[in-house]
């Protein structure tokens, strides 16, 4: 029995080790001059870098491009004695500020596994592969984005909340400023963080919870404040107005286009499902990016790797499949923890409602996206990754509901296996 015991943990540990290789493996020949909004966030941190401040003019909060610029002190030596091309180096900051972030992630994952779910060590592993399974925790951690400092941050969060509701006490120094940051990165952040703190206060409704709500506001206005005096853009004003013209985007300037929120076919997506071939629907493009790579964003972008069209259509296919599964199991989960008896009775249960309150509430966010900002020539707004710190929570549930049957465990290992098969190791591209 103890050897068994042994072998499977370590047998655990291999798994995750050869994951996080052939993740290593895409970070360093990923093309990241081939990410998305290129020159939003490069030259914002190009211009941290060369201390013009004056330059910085961005529409979201410089804490995650103060961050990554802080990494110039290990690559500043490569620079200083010419060792690589200036482009390369900026491209290797870019790279170890992303994974120092995936290591914190990580390490919150398995705080959040062990103290709050109480995952043994083959939960733990079946909760990392599923992180790695969705092409857009990959993709993000590929690029140079603001969630890159989001997702961990959001993770803490939720950590806190948790030790609110379990132990009623609050640890002002982790949760506020984490709250006030991840709310003055992004818009999207602040819808979080609105969401996470009504939770908390229609579910204690105490002094304490009060007094978090006031402190936060207070921080976030000082957080705002300094954000217009470094960049002397106020926080709601996004690049489509101060760069272009913000009249003809989105539902609210184009009423003709209301049907791209509920028209959607399945069958039309697997017929074509390379970019700019399902501008109509939001939910066509959903299932494709999933776990492909319908914009051509992620893995179609690994220098050693050989995909071109005719592979992306199959990695593209696969993901409407999981698509499906993953609704498939998100309505069975849904439907058993409603029927539970005094579901609310535990701070477990409650983590688990805010987790699917907070995940409905990243749909939410897409769907505002869309009807303020988006670009009907090619819906360039809908991506996971601009919701990824909203849906990443719920690989937890999924763990979790692992042990109430066969079929959550068959559906969840499917998950595993179509996402890492199309993210970390698509077999028939290499061929």
């Amino acid at each position: 029995m103890i050897y068994k015991k042994i072998f499977e943990k370590n047998f655990l540990i291999f798994i995750i080790f050869v994951t996080i290789v052939l993740y290593l493996f895409h970070l360093f020949n990923y093309n990241i001059s081939k990410q998305h909004d290129v020159w939003l966030h490069h030259y914002y941190i190009l211009n941290i870098l060369q201390f013009n401040f004056s330059e910085i003019n961005s529409e979201y909060g410089i804490f995650y491009y103060l961050y990554t610029a802080c990494f110039s002190v290990i690559t500043y030596p490569l620079y200083y004695f010419q060792i690589l091309e200036n482009r390369d180096i900026f491209y290797l900051t870019l790279r170890l500020s992303n994974l120092s972030l995936l290591t914190l992630t990580f390490f919150i994952i398995f705080k959040i596994c062990r103290e709050i779910f109480f995952f043994n060590n083959k939960q733990i592993t079946l909760t990392i592969l599923l992180c790695f399974s969705f092409a857009f925790f990959n993709k993000t951690f590929f690029m140079a984005r603001p969630e890159n400092l989001m997702i961990p941050i959001s993770l803490v969060i939720i950590f806190e909340i948790y030790k609110i509701i379990e132990y009623n006490k609050i640890n002002f120094k982790i949760i506020l400023p984490s709250l006030c940051i991840l709310s003055a990165q992004k818009v999207s952040g602040l819808i979080f963080s609105l969401v996470v703190l009504s939770y908390l206060f229609f579910k204690k409704k105490d002094n304490d919870c009060i007094k978090l709500v006031l402190f936060f506001v207070c921080g976030l206005i000082l957080l705002y404040l300094f954000h217009y005096l470094i960049s002397g853009v106020k926080f709601y004003e996004n690049s489509d107005h101060l760069f272009g013209d913000a009249t003809s985007l989105g539902v609210i300037n184009n009423l003709d286009k209301f049907n791209v929120f509920y028209k959607f076919s399945l069958l039309d997506a697997w017929k074509n499902p390379l970019r700019d071939s399902q501008n109509y629907s939001i939910i066509n493009i959903l299932s494709l990016e999933l776990i492909g790579d319908y914009w051509k964003y992620g893995i179609f972008n690994n220098s050693k790797f050989n995909i071109d069209e005719s592979c992306l259509i199959n990695l593209n296919r696969i993901s409407i499949f999981f698509f499906l599964i993953f609704a498939i199991l998100i309505i069975l989960i849904l439907i058993h923890f409603f029927n539970l008896k005094n579901k609310n009775s535990t701070s477990e249960n409650s983590i688990t409602l805010m987790i699917f309150i907070l995940m409905f509430a990243g749909i939410g966010v897409i769907i505002l996206a869309v009807f303020f900002r988006a670009n009907f020539q090619d819906l360039d707004i809908v991506k996971y990754e601009y919701i990824s710190y909203f849906i990443l929570p719920i690989t937890f549930i999924f763990v979790k509901f692992s042990k109430l049957g066969s079929k959550y465990v068959i559906l969840i290992y499917t998950l595993i296996c179509l996402g890492l098969y199309n993210n970390l190791l698509p077999l028939h591209c290499l061929i």
